[in-house]
């Protein structure tokens, strides 16, 4: 359950600014929003699922004092990453063919391979249960993009969005050096 609350917490405030949100804000604009959460749920479920299985492989094949570095160094980069603006998503053309789950689907899986999410849980699974922490990153990512179809743009007009970006980064840089430390 620690491994479930941890990477529900890491990958939420991970999404929370990210342009998978503003993704998501974006197509629920035009299409139904529960739609549009469907789609997005389905693709947290893969992308978080590959995420977990890539870290539990990971820290099974490979000695743990390579895998902690390797995980400390992902939660850097993934601070790295946070800090760079990620808000330059532009307005979609509303799509006439295809469903609206799928389309969801796609635009999210496609904008979040390889984000700094599936690198957080990637390192959360080298260490923690892989199950709980697909299942907690799955939730994290669903919560936070829910949070954006819900609030929709006056999330981002009382929240400072540079303030949610750093303190993320600060989390990630944060969990990256007490692994370090750890080895020490």
């Amino acid at each position: 359950m620690y491994a479930f609350l941890l990477a529900l917490g890491v990958v939420f405030l991970a999404e929370l600014g990210d342009k998978s949100q503003l993704l998501a804000m974006t197509l629920a604009a035009r299409r139904p929003a529960l739609q549009v959460l469907a789609g997005v749920s389905l693709a947290a479920l893969l992308l978080q699922g590959l995420s977990a299985g890539l870290g539990a492989a990971l820290a099974s094949a490979v000695p743990m004092r390579t895998v902690t570095v390797v995980a400390a160094l992902s939660f850097l980069l993934a601070a790295v990453l946070t800090l760079r603006r990620s808000d330059d998503v532009g307005p979609l053309t509303p799509a006439r063919a295809g469903s609206t789950v799928l389309l969801s689907f796609a635009a999210l899986f496609v904008a979040e391979l390889g984000d700094k999410t599936m690198l957080a849980s990637a390192a959360l699974a080298a260490h923690e249960s892989p199950l709980w922490t697909w299942l907690g990153g799955t939730a994290g990512f669903v919560l936070a993009d829910a949070l954006a179809i819900g609030v929709g743009m006056t999330l981002f007009r009382r929240l400072p969005v540079r303030a949610v970006r750093l303190g993320t980064a600060g989390l990630f840089a944060a969990l990256g050096l007490v692994l370090l430390a750890g080895l020490l």
